[in-house]
This record gives structure tokens, C-alpha cells and sequence, in this order.
């Protein structure tokens, strides 16, 4: 869990007409903590491992703000029914995205730039510098549930259990 500094405003900002709500919410609150201190974010401790904490969001969009420190990974995983617009805040982050139609792919999350997750894709993401790195994400519809996988010795990949959102 990361908790945020009290100098962040936490409140949604007003949507804009013509843009959709999650490209929205990702530009507010990437102008909102773009003046925060991301390094005066207290993180429990807990190793290696990332922190998240959930930020309050428009209807329909959910966001999160993450810290990655060196050597964290999230494991292989989709986010049910939603896609996700993601920016890096700082720091580097390297992924591996299985598209629902189309081949694995492994890209790099660097800082200032925006990437999509799209619906039903399945991705690993690891930080692999010395560095700590924060990224933004926002989903789209709400992030009701997350499955997480293995990857056999064949390719395929295989469902190992199904988190809901009560489980954050």
C-alpha cells in the first residue's frame, strides 16, 4: 500500500467534452502529481514488492498510482473487462503484452510517455533498473477482477487463480 502526500489534491477533476473519461483522468491526475514529491511517498515494507494505492476517479475509470521499486514485478496477469491507459511519472519499466489478437510483444514504459493495456491482453511488468519508478494507470471500465497465469514449458499459458477487486 503507498500512502500519498498530503500536498496532493485527491479529488476528480471535471471531464471535458469530446475525450473520453479514462484519457481524462490519466492527463488530471498526471498534471496533479506531476508537483508532488513522489519520493515523500511512504511505502510499507515489504521487500522487493510493488505498492499501489487507488485514487479517487470520475465515474466509469478507476485509477491507480504505483511505485515499482528495483527489482519489483507484477506477475503475469489480465485485468478482466478492462483496458487501461498507463503513464510513467519516473523511472523505467519493462513489460511483456500478449494483444488478444496478436503476438507477444516486449516494449519499455519510459517517463512522459502513455501506453494502452487493451482488453483481454495478458502482461507481465518488472522494473528492472536501480532505480525507484512510479507509474499511473487507469482503467476502464472499473478493474472488477485480475487473473493471474503461468506460462508452460509448451507456450501456452495456464490460469492459476482469479483475484476480484475485493482482494486489493
Amino acid at each position: 500500500m503507498l500512502h500519498t502526500p498530503s500536498e496532493i489534491s485527491l479529488r476528480p477533476s471535471t471531464p471535458e467534452l469530446g475525450h473520453s473519461h479514462a484519457e481524462l483522468e490519466l492527463s488530471a491526475w498526471r498534471t496533479r502529481l506531476c508537483f508532488a514529491d513522489l519520493s515523500a511517498c511512504t511505502v510499507y515494507p515489504r521487500g522487493a514488492e510493488r505498492s499501489y494505492v487507488r485514487l479517487p476517479s470520475r465515474a466509469g475509470c478507476e485509477a491507480w498510482l504505483i511505485c515499482w521499486p528495483p527489482g519489483s514485478s507484477a506477475p503475469l496477469h489480465d485485468h478482466g473487462e478492462a483496458g487501461a491507459l498507463v503513464t510513467m511519472l519516473s523511472g523505467e519499466l519493462r513489460e511483456w503484452l500478449q494483444p488478444p489478437d496478436g503476438p507477444c510483444i516486449e516494449r519499455s514504459w519510459h517517463e512522459d510517455r502513455s501506453l494502452e493495456i487493451p482488453r483481454h491482453a495478458r502482461h507481465t511488468v518488472w522494473n528492472a533498473s536501480e532505480h525507484t519508478a512510479y507509474s499511473l494507470h487507469v482503467y476502464t471500465p472499473h478493474l472488477a477482477s485480475m487473473t493471474f497465469y503461468e506460462r508452460l514449458a509448451s507456450g501456452e499459458l495456464r490460469a492459476l487463480r482469479r483475484e476480484g477487486a475485493d482482494q486489493w
